[in-house]
């Protein structure tokens, strides 16, 4: 039987991955339900609730569509919002979390300590707002003109872009340390959420940006997964069909908080996760229940934290350059 411990240890793997500047964490909705944000269930509702809300079904329909994969209910939701003309909740209303709790957790400043490249499969900002603080003094554009002493006006300097959303913008090029990558879209961009299954069908088909993308971190790089249920398998899914996974090799990590007495569940969930490339390293919540993921990165960014020393982005630069 796996013995769960509240803080576990890390894999030597993983710390060799920070080394070499070749982690993605992938985190979803049991990361950002720690400050206060809905689960995809609770998502769901609110747009349900609206569907309520303008008469669009009764409450025995109601009843039954909450009880649906929120998937399919979102589906619904958007379809008959669509039909109808009526407008569906504001996602940035349902994703502003609790102050309290953002201020308490410092959970996304945890996180980013890790210095690995951050893939979400969330719509909120949270974490976006972190790696706008952290980012470097913006670079000059025409750095070979400075070099030469040419004068360099203001309107020649930028940002480097490191968050990014939208299709065009999911390249392998995004896949620098410090980045941050939303999958499923950002509530910058509101009506392009991917909700619907219609929507995940067309982001994840063969040739787009989004399967490119991930084809290539889960082929090449060391994937760490935190805040998904051992039910959310639409990632999992695509490690299947997509990635070069071979059987007994352990490629991928998945933090899983579980109660102490799930230690037999774990090792039967173990063998699964297994025979994917995956090994579930599981902590325990049995004292601070869901919160105590936050304890974990915050511990674990503690021993990372001395390999994980950021390069300056104009170095980063130089390397894509070459790759390019």
């Amino acid at each position: 039987m796996i013995k769960i411990r509240a803080i576990p240890d890390i894999p030597p793997k993983l710390i060799d991955a920070v080394k070499k500047e070749d982690l993605v964490i992938f985190f979803g909705a049991g990361v950002s339900q720690i400050i206060g944000c809905p689960s995809w269930r609770e998502f769901s509702k609110a747009y349900l609730n609206k569907l309520l809300e303008y008469r669009l079904v009764n409450y025995f329909e109601y009843e039954q569509l909450l009880k649906k994969d929120p998937r399919m209910a979102l589906t619904i939701c958007q379809k008959m919002l669509e039909e109808s003309g009526k407008l569906p909740p504001n996602p940035a209303e349902l994703l502003q979390g609790i102050p309290e709790k953002i201020k308490e957790h410092r959970l996304y400043e945890a996180l980013y300590k890790f210095n690995a490249i951050f893939v979400t499969t969330n719509f909120d900002n949270h974490m976006d707002d972190v790696v706008k603080k952290n980012r470097p003094r913006p670079v000059v554009a025409a750095a070979a003109a400075v070099a030469e002493g040419e004068k360099v006006l203001a309107d020649e300097t930028l940002t480097p872009q490191d968050i990014f959303y939208a299709e065009e913008e999911l390249l392998i090029t995004a896949l620098s340390n410090g980045s941050l990558i939303h999958l499923h879209g950002s509530i910058e961009d509101p009506e392009n959420l991917v909700i619907t299954l219609p929507d995940y069908i067309a982001k994840y088909k063969e040739g787009t940006n989004h399967h490119d993308l991930l084809e290539s971190i889960f082929n090449k790089k060391t994937v760490l997964f935190m805040g998904y249920g051992l039910e959310e398998y639409d990632i999992i899914e695509f490690l299947i069909k997509k990635s070069e996974v071979v059987s007994g090799e352990i490629k991928h990590y998945m933090l899983q908080g579980a109660f102490k007495e799930e230690g037999n569940m774990m090792e039967l969930y173990s063998k699964y996760y297994g025979t994917l490339g995956i090994e579930l390293i599981p902590y325990s919540k049995t004292k601070k229940g869901y919160d105590q993921l936050v304890s974990v990165i915050k511990a674990w960014a503690k021993k990372i934290g001395p390999y994980s020393a950021r390069k300056p982005f104009i170095e980063k630069r130089k390397l894509l350059d070459e790759v390019d």
